[in-house]
């Protein structure tokens, strides 16, 4: 559930730029496929965070990807 001054963002390479891809699946209950337009990447889970949080959200992503 999408709440006011919250936005999607991949949990790979941190943009915002997401989109969901309904399925013709989702009529039996499987969830619908995330993309993040940035890095393709695909998932059923992607985090919802304050938007005041994107930019520590980001650096934490490229904390962890460095490891």
């Amino acid at each position: 559930m999408k709440l006011k001054n919250q936005i999607r963002i991949c949990p790979k390479c941190g943009s915002v730029d997401t989109e969901s891809k309904i399925t013709i699946l989702q009529a039996d209950g499987v969830p619908f496929i995330i993309t993040c337009n940035s890095c393709n990447y695909q998932g059923y889970l992607f985090p919802e965070i304050q938007k005041s949080k994107i930019k520590e959200f980001q650096k934490d992503i490229r904390k962890f990807n460095r490891k």
